[in-house]
């Protein structure tokens, strides 16, 4: 997610939703629809969860938040509807975003808004 550096990777879906990676999360970084990319990406730069993706460790995402690596691996395992285990880096990702990022994304998102209506 550091643009502008080699290895940076965002995903963009057709209704303008970013993503941090190629695979969705649960709760996307923003849209291009009603701001910029690097607004965005901005926004997001020394946020601990995000650092942590853009140093390869994704494990690291929520020591700030009280997540532990260990928290992260658990939340990587789960059992499918087949009843088989699955582990999965995405997964405890996913987790993380679903029960301590989307609300902050969303709030990160509301505040770029207002600031592009204040302009």
């Amino acid at each position: 997610m550091n643009y502008g550096e080699a290895g940076s990777e965002v995903a963009i879906e057709p209704d303008g939703s970013v993503y941090p990676c190629c695979l969705k999360t649960k709760a996307p970084l923003g849209n291009l629809t009603e701001e910029r990319l690097t607004d965005i990406l901005d926004s997001l730069n020394g946020h601990p969860a995000f650092e942590a993706i853009n140093k390869g460790d994704p494990e690291a995402m929520g020591l700030g938040a009280g997540w532990s690596r260990e928290a992260y691996r658990e939340a990587s395992s789960v059992v499918d509807p087949k009843g088989r285990a699955v582990a999965n880096v995405c997964l405890g990702c996913d987790a993380f975003f679903e029960q301590h990022l989307k609300g902050e994304l969303q709030r990160l998102r509301a505040q770029r808004l207002a600031g592009l209506a204040a302009v």
